[in-house]
């Protein structure tokens, strides 16, 4: 009996381990990034008490998401 039924895949992804690195780091960034504009947003416009927590708050999510944004749009093209 001879083996002639080959099963031959349709489509083969090949990718590095540095463009999945870069892939990674540029998803997780790019949610914390959005996240943290959300965040910094809606303390600002929602909330009418303006006490230390939130303020604190509030610059602590703009830190956060200017450090996110700078790592979305520098070290990703970098990997690559």
């Amino acid at each position: 009996m001879s083996d002639d039924t080959t099963i031959e895949p349709t489509l083969i992804v090949k990718i590095s381990y540095r463009e999945l690195a870069a892939l990674a780091s540029f998803l997780v960034a790019a949610i914390g990034s959005y996240c943290h504009w959300f965040t910094f947003i809606c303390i600002l416009r929602g909330f009418t008490q303006r006490t230390p927590f939130f303020l604190f708050i509030a610059s602590q999510s703009l830190a956060e998401a200017t450090l996110l944004s700078c790592f979305v749009f520098y070290y990703p093209p970098m990997v690559l």
